[in-house]
């Protein structure tokens, strides 16, 4: 009876011709790869950033005004005058910001467009959802503008416990204390 050996050499010179075949056919597949399938990912991921910056230009703008203490018509005078400026159509911009939820400015913005009617009708019950969640992650404009409704009871029940926990939560943090006017 005779015994065969298997070497370490052999398996290993095994592998490496298994990994070369698998290496040369990736490179094969790779050769056939459409680059014009690349270049609409490459355009996505451009605009997305772009139309996020344009948020968190808007969400600056917003905080910047109520500071100044200015009312939601210059402030939303400010906004369709920022589209017109920046050429983008608001309409576009909105049904972007609808499917593009993904962080505590995007929620706010689509919350405000949404109270103020701004690219679509006026729907206070939507806007303050979106308020409470952006506020729930952060967000001092939506903490600020959640306070305010609630102190003022713009489109809900007055409650000025909440809106007390809010002011005070944006004071500690030395946020501008900002009031909207009442409607």
């Amino acid at each position: 009876m005779m015994n065969k050996q298997i070497n370490s050499n052999d398996i290993n010179l095994l592998n490496t011709n298994n990994l070369s075949h698998e290496f040369s056919q990736i490179i094969q597949n790779f050769n056939k790869l459409n680059i014009k399938e690349i270049k609409p990912t490459i355009e996505n991921i451009k605009e997305n950033t772009f139309l996020s910056n344009i948020i968190d230009e808007l969400v600056d703008l917003i905080f910047k005004e109520l500071n100044k203490g200015n009312d939601d018509e210059p402030i939303k005078q400010h906004i369709f005058d920022y589209f017109d400026n920046q050429k983008i159509i608001l309409q576009e911009f909105y049904n972007w910001l609808l499917y593009n939820q993904d962080n505590s400015n995007s929620i706010f913005l689509f919350g405000y467009f949404n109270y103020y009617g701004i690219g679509t009708d006026f729907d206070k019950q939507m806007a303050l959802k979106l308020y409470h969640k952006a506020a729930e992650l952060e967000n001092k404009v939506a903490q600020l503008n959640l306070a305010n409704v609630h102190i003022y009871g713009l489109g809900i029940d007055k409650n000025y416990n909440l809106a007390f926990n809010l002011s005070e939560k944006l004071a500690e943090e030395e946020y501008a204390g900002v009031y909207l006017p009442p409607k």
